[in-house]
């Protein structure tokens, strides 16, 4: 462990949770390991969210890294895992399977023999091969999914979209104009259909954000009428024409409105292939920036050059997964910190301000909550971090975003589920819900 924190802290360009921890201004001095089975860590200064940083970083093998001369181009082709599946039995471009590790500390729990894990090129394709029984477990988006998908095979298909992790978001580069100007960001929020939205491709399923971007999951700190901090994420288009007219964007030929130096509000609005549910909101968003002078040309681009825009931050707008977290610290830390924002070209972390904004409030407020250890006194500085997002507008929220959680019990039991929820996992996401469930199956 001392060595893959030291290896974060000596080499800026490597990813991981830990690199935050140690990076020049992190909270972490030194990692130290006095022996085989110890790490010390020495810290800065008190922060006691920090754990979360240390203990969600992979750890990576001393023996084999210590050779590589460049280790942040290593692409790590044959890793070294630890896991209850680490022996991959095939490696094809559209198939892998990994199967059980028969060393993993927890092997008398684990019942399945391998995962086998598929490419679809789409949540179509996806959704085709679940309902015909080919997939035990998928977190794909399936339209209109009870009639769709379930309908067909009640007895066997099941679903679980809990809205209790994060929010849908729609980002904007603030690195570009006029994205750095917060009553353009307003503006773009109020003009924004939600509830248009998710009748079309949610049927339901969620509920429009609110302006402190939190979803059910932060109830427990959520100011009690968000309201009262901001109308923005309220569809208003409206408003937002006489905001964007107030901040001096005038209308031009079409209707389009100019920054002052006569620059067209024209833009990209990139959609990523196979997201279907986001490429049938697209023209809804399209028409929704047109109703305030706003000019968005969709541009759809396969996943790996999407996903590149948004890291290296060269996109215009597009839509979000949004920012897991497992506190109000984590989350607002993700959004709009100093600490997440990477120079334009720099990748960011997948889930972490591809939109580049830092307040200096904020951070201030994350300070104070790092150096508590007092539920209470957390609790008040969430509620202010809440109004900072509020009055700032980093990026937008649109709806609570489903845990897309989709499962056959044909061939396994021990799934979790609504009325068994002791997990709310993804099969796409590397979290520790994954292991409980994996460690819960068993094969009928």
């Amino acid at each position: 462990m001392a060595y893959t924190f030291n290896l974060l802290k000596s080499n800026g360009g490597l990813q991981g949770a830990g690199g935050i921890a140690v990076a020049a201004d992190g909270f972490v001095d030194s990692v130290s390991a006095p022996d085989a089975k110890t790490a010390v860590f020495k810290l800065k200064r008190v922060n006691t969210p920090g754990l979360i940083d240390i203990v969600s970083q992979n750890i990576v093998p001393e023996h084999v890294w210590k050779d590589i001369k460049d280790p942040v181009k290593e692409t790590n082709e044959n890793p070294v895992a630890t896991g209850p599946f680490t022996k991959i039995s095939n490696f094809q471009s559209q198939v892998y399977q990994i199967d059980k590790n028969p060393t993993y500390w927890q092997a008398d729990k684990v019942k399945v023999k391998g995962i086998r894990i598929p490419w679809y090129s789409g949540n179509d394709a996806a959704q085709l091969a679940f309902v015909k029984g080919d997939l035990d477990w998928s977190s794909s988006f399936f339209p209109n999914v009870e009639q769709s998908v379930i309908a067909k095979n009640p007895t066997d298909l099941h679903y679980w979209w809990p809205t209790v992790g994060s929010v849908t978001l729609f980002m904007v580069n603030t690195t570009k104009k006029p994205f750095d100007d917060v009553k353009v960001r307003k503006a773009i929020g109020m003009a924004l259909n939600r509830q248009q939205m998710i009748t079309l491709i949610l049927k339901g399923l969620t509920k429009p954000a609110d302006v402190t971007g939190l979803s059910e999951g932060f109830a427990a700190v959520k100011v009690q009428d968000p309201a009262k901090l901001g109308d923005w994420t309220t569809y208003n288009p409206a408003k937002a024409n006489a905001l964007l007219d107030s901040a001096g964007y005038k209308k031009g030929a079409g209707g389009i409105r100019q920054t002052a130096d006569g620059t067209p509000l024209k833009f990209t609005l990139t959609m990523v292939n196979g997201f279907t549910d986001w490429i049938a909101i697209g023209p809804v968003i399209q028409q929704n920036l047109k109703t305030i002078g706003i000019d968005a040309q969709i541009k759809t681009m396969d996943v790996p050059v999407a996903f590149d825009s948004w890291m290296k931050g060269t996109f215009d707008m597009s839509m979000f997964f949004g920012v897991d977290a497992t506190s109000p610290y984590a989350l607002y830390r993700n959004i709009m910190s100093k600490d997440t924002v990477k120079p334009v070209g720099t990748d960011t972390p997948l889930t972490v301000n591809h939109w580049r904004f830092a307040s200096s409030k904020a951070d201030d407020l994350l300070t104070k909550y790092a150096t508590s250890s007092d539920p209470a006194k957390q609790k008040e500085i969430a509620q202010q971090l809440q109004t900072v997002f509020a009055d700032e507008a980093p990026v937008i929220p649109m709806w609570a975003a489903p845990q897309l959680y989709n499962y056959n019990t044909k061939r396994f039991s021990g799934w979790a589920s609504k009325d068994n929820p002791y997990a709310a996992a993804m099969s796409i996401q590397d979290v520790p819900a994954e292991l409980l469930i994996l460690t819960a199956l068993k094969p009928k």
